[in-house]
């Protein structure tokens, strides 16, 4: 983690299997929420946070919450994992009820073990379909085939290409902290200053999330292979 004297929690996605959290100089002003696309998911869906660095015990339990559509609060089970910086929200003991819609909610009491506060809270819905169905379709091989030149000046500079992918549903890409809508076999060119990135994975519409990849960034590469979840 870079020092500096002012930080806040980032909150960078939410998918169907993991969120990605991580740290930033607070010296701005803050949006109140960031709301992601919803996701279809099974009954008995564990969802998976990771911050990039140890959390407060004490301000977890109060911070995350899963509601019913009627606003009701759901007991979940929310498990700090040995690395003391991921978060397992488990399910209810009966599983979510089928065909009912849920929300997830990351509040901005969330502290890291420093006292650093959550720069936004974060919020999904998700939908509740047959597990089997879910599992079916999450175990389908989708790769997207990628290409990376990074700067030999400016090495933060990076010219991403989603060359092609094996999802024909799939037709428009996000690189990262982007909200610039790229189409497949087109270069997205951006700053990162670390050595994996998200690509997000769209229909033809941008609308529609399909899935998410993890890129490693760090050096430049004309054939690379990365998994869409």
């Amino acid at each position: 983690m870079r020092s500096s004297r002012y930080k806040r929690i980032y909150l960078i996605g939410i998918f169907a299997f993991s969120v990605f959290i991580y740290f930033i100089p607070n010296a701005y002003a803050l949006d109140d929420i960031k709301t992601f696309p919803e996701k279809n998911v099974g009954e008995n869906k564990v969802w998976t946070i990771t911050f990039n660095d140890e959390l407060d015990k004490s301000t977890i339990e109060d911070s995350i919450l899963v509601q019913d559509e009627s606003g009701d609060k759901i007991g979940v089970k929310i498990a700090l994992l040995t690395d003391k910086e991921s978060l397992e929200i488990r399910p209810p003991k009966e599983g979510y009820k089928l065909g009912e819609d849920y929300t997830l909610t990351i509040n901005d009491g969330l502290r890291a073990i420093n006292g650093v506060k959550l720069k936004q809270k974060g919020k999904i819905k998700f939908h509740i379909i047959n597990e089997e169905s879910n599992n079916e379709e999450n175990n389908k091989n989708y790769l997207a085939e990628c290409e990376v030149n990074v700067s030999p000046v400016i090495s933060i500079l990076k010219s991403i290409t989603i060359k092609s992918t094996n999802n024909k549903n799939i037709k428009k890409y996000k690189v990262e902290n982007s909200n610039t809508l790229i189409d497949v076999g087109n270069s997205a060119i951006t700053i990162i200053d670390k050595e994996n990135t998200n690509i997000y994975f769209y229909g033809i519409d941008g609308k529609l999330l399909i899935g998410m990849g993890r890129l490693n960034v760090s050096s430049s590469s004309k054939n690379v292979s990365i998994r869409i979840e």
